[in-house]
């Protein structure tokens, strides 16, 4: 499909920007199995920091880490071809939010927001879209409630929204009997194709 052909090419561009980098990719599996025991030149390399996993995350941690100080040497390690469907990245949206019961998650959330801005200058168009995101849950779930706690203390901007106040916003959505929902203004769709483009 069309999405594949673009996160293959993302991918195998991300790979050569790493090679620039002094970056090593491995391919793990039987080859490398063999050339691991034999000794090869191939089999052992050296490095300051090893990736595991070569998906979106992966390419761009290890590519983050090579830009962070050329004298780190960074190597990726990835069992499958590049841009398989194997894993989690692939298809052609993901769900970008700060709606998390924990505060390591938004503050990783809050920091990725300003990396999403700069690669929409870049690309010249959006690709954090939508209206917010939606949360409903038991009022009392240990869940929602860290969840609200933690919006809050990060200072996120969010709205609870009571019965009626939900169906106002959303008239597809109605609220079960000790219901709440978490509305998060910020919370969007990222537009998979373009981002990989840019």
């Amino acid at each position: 499909s069309a999405g594949s052909t673009f996160f293959l090419d993302f991918i195998s561009s991300m790979i050569r920007g790493l090679r620039s980098h002094r970056t090593h990719i491995l391919r793990t599996g039987a080859v490398f199995s063999r050339s691991l025991s034999s000794k090869g030149s191939e089999g052992i390399v050296e490095c300051d920091t090893c990736v595991v996993g070569g998906g979106l995350v992966g390419v761009f941690t290890a590519l983050s880490l090579s830009r962070q100080s050329k004298s780190n040497r960074v190597t990726l390690v990835e069992q499958f071809e590049p841009g398989h469907e194997n894993g989690s990245s692939h298809g052609d949206g993901r769900i970008f939010r700060y709606a998390y019961p924990v505060k390591e998650y938004i503050d990783l959330a809050q920091k990725a927001r300003v990396g999403w801005c700069d690669l929409e200058e870049k690309a010249g168009e959006k690709l954090l879209v939508g209206e917010g995101g939606l949360d409903i849950g038991p009022q009392h779930s240990p869940r929602i409630q860290a969840m609200l706690k933690m919006l809050s203390a990060q200072q996120v901007p969010h709205e609870v929204l009571a019965p009626g106040q939900l169906e106002a916003k959303f008239p597809q959505f109605s609220l079960r009997k000790g219901e709440i929902s978490i509305y998060q203004k910020d919370a969007a769709v990222t537009r998979a194709t373009p981002a990989i483009k840019a």
